[in-house]
């Protein structure tokens, strides 16, 4: 006999399959793991299942839109599409947005063997080459250090580590941004966009600002923090982390296991495992 566990993943696997995410098992693994920790928390099943929502507004809230195929809204003849993109392991990311025209880059004690890099007037990608040695991974450390022209409109920026850290320095204009890591931290100066979705699992963020539509800020056990938000729809998810944004402007929605979400030095959105004691006191 299935256990409630189990079907809900089964039912949440065939239902991001469906939705032609490329990514689907990544965010399947991160799902599982908010289950387990919720688990570990003392919830039952059916705590964490209404926490985390049915599984057709899991596909919704983490539809890829980084690379939109079809084009619909988008206007090429006005708009210069942009893409970057850096991928790594442990290598550690510096990002500085800079008055040039071009993209500069220097990789310090990396083997560019162990990346795909890709620069042509469309895009500039860095990465990290997906291996099953483990070898391999324990040689991706080093730094490296970009120079971003801050007058070129970003479609799409994708930064992605697993243990390195990422600095951005400057104000970052685009569309989409995509921020992950998973024991690394992230620390960013200005971000202005429609769209941002920030994930960390062990790994800190601390920023600025961020001026946009849509913000997605969703952690593990690891701390974020930001001065000023100032967005149309705000979402905030934690299992054991903290998330504190000191000025925030926004339709907000918030909801932790254990964690602490504050805004506006209030506590916001639901804490799970302190309103289950609270039943009992």
């Amino acid at each position: 006999m299935y256990n409630m566990k189990t079907i809900y993943m089964n039912d949440l696997k065939q239902a991001l399959k469906d939705s032609s995410l490329d990514n689907y098992n990544d965010l399947l693994e991160k799902i599982e793991r908010r289950y387990d920790l919720g688990l570990e928390a003392g919830l039952s099943e059916t705590e964490i299942e209404e926490m985390l929502g049915d599984v057709d507004t899991i596909v919704d809230q983490y539809m890829d839109t980084l690379i939109d195929e079809d084009d619909d809204n988008k206007n090429t003849e006005s708009v210069k599409s942009y893409t970057f993109e850096v991928s790594t392991i442990a290598a550690d990311i510096s990002i500085d947005l800079v008055e040039s025209n071009d993209i500069e880059y220097e990789m310090i004690d990396c083997n560019i063997n162990y990346y795909d890099i890709i620069t042509n007037p469309r895009e500039f990608k860095i990465k990290y080459k997906k291996s099953k040695f483990l070898g391999l991974n324990r040689k991706a450390s080093g730094n490296i250090i970009i120079k971003l022209p801050k007058n070129i409109f970003y479609d799409v920026v994708n930064i992605s580590t697993t243990s390195g850290d990422v600095t951005i320095t400057g104000v970052l204009n685009t569309n989409v941004i995509k921020l992950t890591s998973v024991s690394g931290d992230i620390n960013f100066d200005n971000i202005k966009c429609d769209t941002l979705k920030l994930s960390m699992v062990s790994g800190d963020a601390s920023g600025l600002s961020i001026e946009g539509k849509e913000i997605f800020i969703d952690t593990v056990s690891g701390d974020v923090g930001c001065n000023i938000i100032n967005c149309d729809n705000l979402a905030l998810s934690s299992v054991s982390g903290d998330i504190s944004i000191t000025h925030a402007n926004a339709n907000i929605k918030a909801s932790s296991v254990s964690g602490d979400i504050m805004t506006n030095n209030q506590i916001v959105g639901v804490n799970v495992k302190k309103t289950i004691k609270g039943l009992f006191r």
